[in-house]
C-alpha cells in the first residue's frame, strides 16, 4: 500500500546529525507538559493548513471518522506517548516517542546554540513554536490550584505499529493535539478541540512503514470526545552559576 508523497516533512536519520545543548537543564527539568486526546474526530472537518508548511489534502483511509486515544506526557526530561489512531484501513498504536523530536524541540524553554536540523522541516518548526508558546506564557494562563495552565496545541513525533493484519509495519508519526481549555483560548488556539496526524517517510532509513504519507484530522464530535493540553513550570533560577572544576580539554 502506497499513499500519495507529500513533503511537506521529511525527517532524515542522518549520522551527521549535530544537535548543542538546549536551553538551561533546570528549566527543561522543572517543566511539565501533557496531553490527551479520546473519542471520535469528524475527518469532514481536517484543515491541512493548520500544523503543515503547505496545505496537505487528507488522506482517505476508507472512512469519515477516526477513533483515536492517546497520552502524551513530558517530566523530569522524559516524554511518554501511548494510545492508538483507527481510521479505515489505516489503524495502529503509539509505541514511544522519536528520538527526532531533539531536533525538534530544540529550544523547548530557551533558544538554541546553532544545529544543523537537515531536513526535519515546517512541522518540526511548527513544534518548537507551539511549545515555545506554551512555555513562555504560563504566567498568562489560567492556573489551577496545582499550578497547571491548560490549553494550547501540543505536538509530538513517535513511533507507530499497524495494528491492522493486512498491513504489518512499523513507522515515524507527528502528531498534534489541541485543546480549546473549554472556550478559553489559551496561548492563541480558539478552535474547538482538535487532532491532526501525518506519518513521515521513514522507509528510506531502514523502516517498514506500511502508511507513509497518510495524513488526516479534524475537530471531535461527540459527548465523550475531546483533547486536553496542560502545562506547569515549577522552576527556580539557580542563585549562582558554578565554574567548571576542570579546565577545558580543547583550548578556547
Amino acid at each position: 500500500m502506497k499513499f500519495k508523497k507529500i513533503t511537506f516533512v521529511a525527517i532524515a536519520a542522518t549520522a551527521s546529525l549535530a544537535l548543542s545543548a538546549c536551553g538551561a537543564s533546570y528549566q527543561a527539568l522543572g517543566t511539565e507538559m501533557q496531553a490527551s486526546a479520546r473519542g471520535t474526530v469528524d475527518l469532514t472537518t481536517y484543515n491541512g493548513s493548520i500544523f503543515f508548511g503547505n496545505p496537505v489534502p487528507r488522506t482517505d483511509a476508507g472512512s469519515t471518522t477516526a477513533k483515536v486515544k492517546a497520552n502524551i506526557s513530558y517530566s523530569g526530561g522524559n516524554w511518554n506517548i501511548n494510545g492508538e489512531w483507527q481510521d479505515g484501513i489505516v489503524s495502529f498504536k503509539f509505541q514511544g516517542v522519536s528520538p527526532y523530536i531533539a531536533v525538534a524541540y530544540c529550544g523547548l524553554i530557551s533558544s538554541c546554540s546553532p544545529i544543523n536540523p537537515g531536513p526535519a522541516a515546517p512541522f518540526a518548526a511548527k513544534m518548537r513554536t507551539q511549545v515555545k508558546g506554551l512555555a513562555a506564557n504560563t504566567s498568562n494562563g489560567h492556573h489551577d490550584n496545582n499550578g497547571w495552565v491548560n490549553g494550547g496545541c501540543l505536538p509530538m513525533l513517535a513511533y507507530y505499529k499497524s495494528t491492522n493484519v493486512d498491513h504489518p509495519g512499523v513507522g515515524q508519526v507527528a502528531l498534534a493535539i489541541c485543546d480549546s481549555a473549554n472556550g478559553g483560548g489559551t496561548f492563541g488556539w480558539t478552535n474547538p478541540d482538535y487532532i491532526a496526524v501525518s506519518i513521515l517517510d521513514t522507509n528510506s532509513f531502514g523502516d517498514a512503514s506500511p502508511y507513509t504519507y497518510y495524513t488526516s484530522g479534524g475537530y471531535f464530535s461527540g459527548r465523550e470526545s475531546g483533547t486536553q493540553v496542560a502545562i506547569r513550570q515549577t522552576f527556580q533560577s539557580p542563585t549562582a552559576t558554578p565554574s567548571p572544576l576542570w579546565p577545558s580539554p580543547v583550548p578556547q
